[in-house]
């Protein structure tokens, strides 16, 4: 007999605290004009970036968990998965606007040369999902090796400078 614990967890006083939380609104006054808002918006607007975070820790975790991976290897990937995220995210954060201005000219574009075309509210999807997401590429693939790879080897040499961390070779892997 199967248990499913679904039900039950629905009703344990913390989800109903958090779905309490998340279905309530604020009222928002943004440029002569007032919209309701719930808190569930915005934890959508920023469960992407708690995502990729997780991610990132999550990666942290098992690269230090790992014994196949020599010592002197890890904390530079430690450092380097930390440096792509966090520099990823903040860069992405820094240019929400003018890439949410760059979108919208580009749907207004759109709309007024496809304005009789049957298909143009798929593209207007497309191009509101699309441009962010690439950008979002663009950032992860550029900021990590460019960027994060030499500035976690410099970290990693200052700490080990300063006697922080040792990175003598393990006996295991250097025979």
């Amino acid at each position: 007999m199967k248990i499913n614990i679904l039900p039950r967890l629905a009703q344990t006083k913390v989800i109903n605290k958090a779905v309490n939380w998340a279905l309530k609104e604020k009222t928002v006054t943004k440029n002569n004009v007032t919209t309701k808002i719930t808190n569930y918006s915005k934890m959508q607007a920023t469960f992407p970036n708690c995502f990729m975070v997780f991610v990132q820790a999550l990666q942290c975790y098992f690269l230090n968990k790992s014994e196949e991976m020599p010592k002197e290897r890890k904390i530079p990937l430690i450092l380097n998965n930390t440096y792509s995220c966090t520099l990823a995210l903040t860069t992405g954060l820094i240019f929400k606007n003018p890439i949410q201005k760059m979108t919208a000219k580009i749907i207004h574009q759109a709309e007024t040369v496809y304005a009789n075309n049957p298909h143009k509210t798929n593209l207007i999807n497309g191009i509101k999902t699309g441009i962010p997401f690439l950008t979002a590429a663009v950032l992860f693939q550029y900021i990590g090796p460019v960027i994060a790879t030499p500035l976690s080897t410099q970290t990693t040499k200052w700490l080990a400078k300063k006697g922080y961390i040792d990175l003598s070779k393990s006996k295991k892997h250097n025979k």
